[in-house]
C-alpha cells in the first residue's frame, strides 16, 4: 500500500483548503480590490471545515488505493484451481491437437469450437454456406426457420471451419469459403432436397443474389459473387459450385436409386428370355426351309446348302441379338 501512504503525505502537506475549498483571492486580486486573508484558527481551535478535511483526505485516498489495486489486479495471471483428483485423471485424449505450454482462454474457446465441428463432420451427408453478409437479424431468423428440422445451421468463423476440416475429405470445401457465411449442415440424404428447396426460397423471397453482388460490386478482378459459396457431398468429395446448388433438388435419394437400379435389373432377364425364346423358332424354321430346298429342286451341290445354311443363322443370332437389346 505505498502509494496510498505517498498520498497521504502529500495531502497533509499541501493542506485542507487545497482539495476543501478552491482560492478566492486571485480574482479579486486581478480586479484591483485589497485581498482578504484568511487568519488560521489559534492552536486548540477547532475549525469548522475540520470534518470536512477529514473527509477529503480519506475519500483521496480510498481513490488511489483502489486505483493501484485494479492496476495490480490487471497485471495478475488467470490461475485456475484444480485438485489432486482432476489432475491425475487428465489423460492424452485430454490434450487438444495445437496443445502449447501457454494458452489463452480465447484460444482454448476456439479450439474446442473447432473440435466439435470436426466431430460432425463424420455423420454428415452434405455441407453448403451461404453469405450473410447485409442480412437483418429478423432476415436471418426466418430463413433459419425454412430449413428442415434436423438440419444445423451456424454461424461460424470460416477460419474455424478451414482448421476443422484440415486432413480431411472435406478439406477442399474449406479453403473456397469466404466472407461472412452461414454454414449448413445436413446429415441425411432424404434432407437434402428439402435443405436445397428452403435455400432457393429464402434467396428468392430476399433477392440475396441481388444484393450480394450489389454489395461487392467493383470488388475483385472480374470476379462473380453470389449468395452461396457452394457446398459438397459425402463420396463424392467434389465441389460443387454456385450454380449447381439448385439443381441437387432433384437429387435422387439412396432408397430411390436402389429402387431404380432394381427395376433396371429386373427388366433385363425378361427381354433376355424373350429372345432366348424367339431364336429356337427362328432356327428351326430355317433349318426346314434349308431341307424344303435341298430336297425339292435346291441346290446340287452340298457345300452350298451348307454356307446358306450358315449365313441364315447368323442372321438369325443377329436379329436375336437387336431384339435383347
Amino acid at each position: 500500500m505505498a502509494p496510498v501512504k505517498v498520498c497521504l503525505v502529500a495531502m497533509c502537506a499541501l493542506g485542507a483548503n487545497a482539495f476543501v475549498m478552491p482560492s478566492q483571492t486571485a480574482p479579486t486580486a486581478l480586479r484591483g480590490e485589497p485581498v482578504m486573508r484568511r487568519q488560521s484558527p489559534a492552536v486548540g481551535a477547532t475549525s469548522e471545515n475540520g470534518s470536512s478535511t477529514t473527509a477529503a483526505c480519506a475519500f483521496g485516498a480510498l481513490m488511489v488505493g483502489a486505483a493501484a489495486m485494479r492496476k495490480r489486479s490487471r497485471a495478475a495471471p488467470v490461475a485456475r484451481r484444480l485438485t489432486m483428483q482432476q489432475i491425475e485423471s487428465i489423460t492424452l485424449d485430454d490434450i487438444p491437437a495445437g496443445w502449447r505450454g501457454k494458452i489463452s482462454l480465447g484460444m482454448a474457446r476456439r479450439d474446442k469450437v473447432k473440435q466439435a465441428i470436426r466431430s460432425k463432420l463424420d455423420d454428415m451427408y452434405f455441407i453448403m454456406a451461404f453469405d450473410k453478409t447485409g442480412m437483418a437479424t429478423a432476415e436471418f431468423e426466418e430463413a433459419r426457420n425454412m430449413f428442415p428440422p434436423g438440419v444445423m445451421v451456424r454461424c461460424l468463423k470460416n477460419s474455424l471451419v478451414r482448421k476443422a476440416m484440415e486432413g480431411t475429405p472435406w478439406e477442399e470445401f474449406g479453403n473456397a469459403v469466404q466472407g461472412s457465411n452461414a454454414f449448413v449442415f445436413v446429415k441425411n440424404d432424404t434432407e437434402l432436397k428439402p435443405t436445397v428447396e428452403a435455400y432457393v426460397k429464402f434467396a428468392k423471397k430476399f433477392n440475396r443474389d441481388a444484393k450480394v453482388t450489389e454489395m461487392f460490386k467493383g470488388i475483385g478482378k472480374g470476379k462473380t459473387f453470389t449468395s452461396t459459396m457452394g457446398g459438397i457431398l459425402r463420396d463424392e468429395w467434389n465441389l460443387i459450385t454456385p450454380d449447381q446448388i439448385p439443381k441437387l433438388k432433384d437429387f435422387p435419394t439412396k432408397t430411390e436409386l436402389i429402387g431404380q437400379i432394381a427395376y433396371a435389373i429386373k427388366q433385363v432377364p425378361q427381354k433376355i428370355a424373350v429372345g432366348t425364346r424367339q431364336v429356337p423358332q427362328k432356327l428351326a424354321v430355317g433349318l426346314d426351309k434349308i431341307k424344303e430346298k435341298s430336297l425339292f429342286g435346291g441346290s446340287k451341290k452340298p457345300k452350298e446348302d451348307e454356307v446358306a445354311a450358315t449365313k441364315l443363322q447368323a442372321e438369325i443370332g443377329r436379329a436375336s441379338c437387336r431384339e435383347r437389346v
